[in-house]
């Protein structure tokens, strides 16, 4: 599956924490919506981005947040601290925000309606 999605589709801002040498360092990357249920980028400074990561549907969610059987993309040494997520421009906010709040103890969550 190609992933593909227009730049004005993007419906959330992550904050990551990694620690880097001992020392926490908190970065944000986009959240698309576009043909998967999420398409997550770093982008750079400089027009440049990198596709982290993907959620094709509901189940691969699912096993993503290792809520299901199979692949857990959740780590030991990054956290998922922060969500800004905006509920107008996903189709599927509320299975999302209801599988990050299960999948994540320490999660802050804020809801908008304008990114």
């Amino acid at each position: 599956m190609s992933l593909n999605w227009n730049w004005d589709e993007k419906f959330a801002v992550a904050t990551y924490t990694i620690n880097i040498g001992g020392k926490p360092t908190e970065y944000t990357v986009n959240w698309y919506e576009g043909n998967a249920w999420m398409i997550e980028i770093f982008e750079g400074s400089d027009d440049t981005y990198t596709v982290r990561s993907f959620w094709c549907d509901e189940e691969h969610m699912m096993r993503c947040l290792g809520l299901r059987k199979g692949y857990n993309m959740v780590s030991g040494y990054e956290a998922l601290v922060k969500l800004r997520i905006d509920k107008t421009k996903t189709h599927h906010f509320k299975k999302i925000v209801a599988a990050l709040a299960q999948a994540h103890d320490n999660l802050t969550i804020e809801i908008c309606t304008e990114l």
